[in-house]
């Protein structure tokens, strides 16, 4: 994973939060009692405007049934999903572009009188 890349941690890090949140049936407000913060951090975090402190982060995981390490292996995870999904496949762009040259190729010859 590129831990470089900032967007992509953050995005990846606020699906991952809302995601176990939802799964667990589990409100903003019920979370950020159970981590010791206020709902609306919780919502930031959510949003992509805040990242918890270290010591947050390891409550966020025990919060949503995780240790801290299972929530950072799934971090990755989501970090490595976020990253192919911004890059396109080369492989079918190519196709796509040769698709293309191929049916203008073939109006061009049918338009010629």
């Amino acid at each position: 994973m590129n831990y470089k890349d900032e967007d992509t941690f953050n995005r990846s890090f606020r699906k991952l939060l809302l995601e176990l949140r939802k799964n667990m049936a589990c409100s903003q407000t019920a979370l950020s009692k159970c981590v010791g913060i206020t709902r609306q951090a919780v919502s930031q975090m959510e949003c992509g405007k805040r990242m918890p402190s270290l010591q947050k982060f390891c409550e966020l995981a025990q919060g949503v049934g995780l240790t801290p390490a299972q929530f950072m292996d799934s971090l990755e995870r989501f970090c490595e999903m976020e990253s192919r999904a911004a890059s396109p496949d080369v492989e079918n762009v190519n196709m796509a572009l040769e698709y293309i040259r191929n049916a203008k190729r073939s109006s061009d010859t049918n338009n010629i009188v």
